[in-house]
C-alpha cells in the first residue's frame, strides 16, 4: 500500500508538470498573404503574386509583416503543382527573421516552368518551434516572356521621342504593359510612365513615346524599361521581361 501511494504522488507530480495550452501560450497568428489587384501592374509598387522582372523564368509571393514581434523565428514556404491537398504540398524554403522590426515578407519562386500553375502558402514558426495554421493559397502561372529589342541596354537617347520595340515569340498575350521608372539608386525607382497596349497579334510591336519628362530630362539621366505580357486570367498569369536601361542625353 506504501508503494501504491507513492507511485500514485508521482504520477500526479508527473501530470502537474506537464504542459498545458496555457503553458504554451495563444496559437501563432497564421500569415496574411498579399492579394494581386486588377491595377497591380500599373500601379506605382506593384504587390501580391506576380511574375518577377528577371532573365529567368520566376514568381514572386508577398505577405504582410506579422505581429509576432521578437517571439518569431522563421517563416517557411511552401508549393504544389495541385490546389487542393496539403500533403502534396512540399517545403521549398525558409527565410529566419533577423530583424522583427523589418521583416523580410518577400519571397522569389526562381527557374520555374512556363503555362504550369505553382501554388503556395506560407507558415510562421516562433522561438519555441510552433507553427502557425497555413496562410491562404496563392497561385500562379508563367506564360512566355516578352523579348526587348529597342533601345537596347544602355542605350543613348538624343532625341525628343522614344521608339520602344518588343517581340513575342510565342503565342501573343491578350495585353502588353509598358512600363518606365527614372533610376535614382538599387532600391528606389519611382514610375515615370506606364502604358497598358492591347496585343495586335502581329508578333513584333513598336510604341513611339514624345511625352514632356521626354523632353525635359537632364543630361544623363538615366532610365529602365520593361515589357509585361497579361495572360487570359490578367490575376493569375502573365510574365516579365528583364530591364533595359537607357540614358537620355539632351
Amino acid at each position: 500500500m506504501k508503494y501504491l501511494t507513492i507511485i500514485s504522488f508521482i504520477f500526479i507530480l508527473l501530470f502537474s508538470c506537464s504542459p498545458t495550452d496555457s503553458d504554451i501560450g495563444d496559437p501563432l497568428e497564421r500569415v496574411r498573404m498579399v492579394l494581386r489587384t486588377v491595377d497591380s501592374d500599373t500601379a506605382q509598387w506593384e504587390r501580391g503574386t506576380d511574375a518577377y522582372p528577371s532573365e529567368t523564368n520566376d514568381i514572386q509571393i508577398m505577405w504582410y509583416s506579422h505581429p509576432g514581434g521578437k517571439e518569431l523565428k522563421k517563416f517557411k514556404i511552401y508549393r504544389s503543382e495541385v490546389p487542393d491537398g496539403s500533403r502534396k504540398y512540399n517545403k521549398i524554403a525558409e527565410i529566419n527573421i533577423v530583424n522583427d522590426q523589418n521583416q523580410d515578407t518577400l519571397f522569389i519562386d526562381t527557374g520555374l516552368e512556363l503555362q504550369k500553375s505553382y501554388y503556395y502558402y506560407v507558415v510562421a514558426e516562433n522561438q519555441d518551434g510552433l507553427s502557425s495554421d497555413p496562410s491562404d493559397t496563392v497561385w500562379y502561372a508563367l506564360i512566355e516572356k516578352p523579348q526587348l529589342i529597342a533601345p537596347r541596354d544602355g542605350a543613348r537617347i538624343t532625341t525628343d521621342s522614344i521608339t520602344f520595340e518588343w517581340t513575342f515569340p510565342g503565342y501573343e498575350p491578350n495585353y502588353y504593359i509598358l512600363r518606365i521608372e527614372k533610376y535614382w539608386d538599387e532600391s528606389y525607382h519611382p514610375v515615370v510612365s506606364v502604358s497598358m497596349i492591347q496585343s495586335k497579334y502581329e508578333g513584333q510591336m513598336k510604341v513611339i513615346l514624345s511625352e514632356k519628362w521626354i523632353s525635359d530630362a537632364v543630361s544623363s539621366e538615366i532610365y529602365r524599361w520593361r515589357v509585361d505580357a497579361v495572360g487570359s486570367n490578367p490575376l493569375h498569369e502573365g510574365s516579365e521581361s528583364g530591364w533595359y536601361r537607357f540614358t537620355i542625353d539632351n
